[in-house]
Order: C-alpha cells, then structure tokens, then sequence
C-alpha cells in the first residue's frame, strides 16, 4: 500500500454520462453498458484510460474521448464535448447519438431506422483501415436495427448492407438459415469529420459493446489510429492490468495479472519520460531493473506473478 500514491497518468477517457442510463431507442445497451465494455476493452489494449462524468472540469489533457451511445437530455457537457474537438481532442461517438453533437459535427439529422432487425457494416476503400478485416464484400455483421441519418458535412467510411430480402416479409426470403448480405445502401454506417483542430468519428452500431474478439480488436484499432505518443506501450496478454501514476520525478506502475495462478506472464513495456531516468526497480523488492533509454521512451522486459510495482525515477 505504500505505493498506492500520485497522480494516475492516462491517454484517454471514457465518458460515463450520469443524466441519461437508458435507451430512448428501445435498444439493449445504453451508455452505462457501452461506456463500461469501453473502458474494458481499452484496459484490454493496455491503453492508460480514465472514467470521467458530466461533471469532470477538464478534459483537455485526453488524446481521445469516448462518448458512446449519448441520448438526447438538458446535458450543458456537450458543449465542453464541443470545444474540447474544437482545440484539437479527437472524439468517438457512436450509435444514435446526441442530436446537438451529430448536428454540429456532421450536420447530421436523424430520420428514422432501418426496417431490418439484421444489417452489416460495409466500410468503403477509405473506411477500411479502421474496420480491418471487414470491406463491403465481407462486413461487419450487426444483430439489430441502425439509424438512419442524413449527413451533410465530414466523409462517409462505411454504409449498411442489408440482407437479400427482409427477414420480416414471410413471402419472399433467401434464405431459411442466415441473412448475408446483399444489397449495398447509400444509409451511413461510418463517417469522419475535421472540427476546428480535432477529429470526430462516427459509427452507427456501438462496437464497443458486442463481446466477439474481432468486433474488440476493431474498436481498439479505431483507438490507435487517433492515440499517438502514448504514455505507455505494453506488449503482454490482455490478462495484465497496467496503471500509471507520477508523482513529482517518479513514476509509479502497477500491474496485476488477472488470471490469478501461479504462472510467470513475460511483459514488455515503454514508458515516457521527461529525461532518461537514473533507476527502474521494483517497489517491494527494491531490485534494479535493466532499461534501455531511446526518442524519450524507457524501455524494459520482464515477468509478472499476480502483481507487481515498479518505481521509474
């Protein structure tokens, strides 16, 4: 516990917004969900993540937000959502969305929903390096109805594509095992926007929230494309926890391993830095560490059992 100091060092938040814990949409999820399996995928990418709320004073240290699944409500932090993209933060928004902030940044008006309960995601040429295996030949497979809006500002990643016929219509079908998909709609799916010196990125199914590995490695791609210079690099399992804190010329890391068995798990971590520091050692033995010092990164290998800290000075 003598460790358990500082100030936590972290890349980006996730906004849990305390206003609104419901679906006005009648879908499953909602931002408590959406915003908890965010936080929990970015943990799983060992990306340095804060939970922050409608009262959070400042955002403007975050290299990204995540804003999922926002509903319309008397909500004054969107327009702290606003400036912070203004000033150059790079925000995430997915699903239907705050109307005030789809309007703002795509010009966005919401015209309703599809009729079908099963649609795809179909990234064009453009959207494909964010969606990664998926092109409109192979997309995203999504289990419910999306929205439709009409965008006017900012550039359209990906479209729906719908099944061959509508699995509603008992008369005329394709199918009687599966709904692939056939028809290719002009109806966004994906879009990106330039605001002021930031970014916005859009996508009309919250990703964030479907448990399917690749629907996690997708959302955490998104992540990086937008997160640069991050404060820590972690190259281990998706099992280790790693948390950052400083505290003057200190760096404090924990890192716990959730499987929780007797087992050494190797990592591999680079750390940001001010200078080239004169120590890294473990907290509790008070053991040295080997680093390598290289472009303001502090660079180290080693094993983890259950939990450790490290202290960088």
């Amino acid at each position: 516990e003598k460790f358990f100091y500082g100030s936590p060092v972290e890349d980006v938040a996730v906004l849990f917004d305390t206003t609104t814990q419901f679906s006005s949409s009648g879908y499953e999820f909602n931002n408590n969900t959406t915003a908890l399996n965010s936080c929990k995928k970015l943990i799983k990418n060992h990306t340095l993540t804060a939970v922050i709320n409608n009262t959070t004073k400042d955002i403007s240290k975050y290299k990204m937000v995540f804003a999922p699944t926002l509903e319309d409500f008397n909500n004054d932090f969107m327009y702290k959502l606003i400036e912070y993209v203004k000033n150059g933060g790079n925000l995430y928004l997915s699903s239907v969305s705050e109307s005030r902030l789809m309007k703002e940044f795509f010009g966005a008006n919401l015209k309703g929903f599809t009729d079908y309960e099963y649609n795809y995601i179909a990234p064009n040429k453009n959207g494909e390096e964010y969606f990664i295996e998926f092109n409109e030949d192979y997309p995203m497979p999504i289990g419910y109805k999306l929205p439709i809006f009409e965008i006017t500002k900012g550039e359209i990643l990906a479209t729906v594509k719908q099944p061959y016929t509508n699995p509603n219509d008992n008369l005329k079908f394709s199918s009687i095992h599966s709904n692939p998909p056939g028809v290719l709609t002009d109806i966004p799916a994906c879009a990106i926007a330039e605001y002021g010196r930031g970014k916005v990125f859009w996508v009309s199914a919250p990703i964030e929230f479907d448990q399917r590995e690749i629907f996690c490695n997708v959302f955490n791609n998104i992540a990086d494309k937008f997160v640069k210079d991050k404060n820590l690099y972690a190259y281990t399992g998706e099992d280790i926890e790693i948390t950052l804190f400083k505290e003057n010329d200190e760096l404090i890391m924990h890192l716990i391993d959730y499987t929780h068995d007797d087992v050494k798990r190797p990592y591999m971590v680079k750390i940001k830095t001010d200078k080239e520091p004169e120590t890294v050692r473990y907290g509790v033995s008070g053991k040295n560490i080997p680093f390598t010092y290289q472009d303001g990164y502090v660079s180290f290998s080693e094993e983890l059992m259950l939990f450790d800290t490290v202290i960088i000075k």
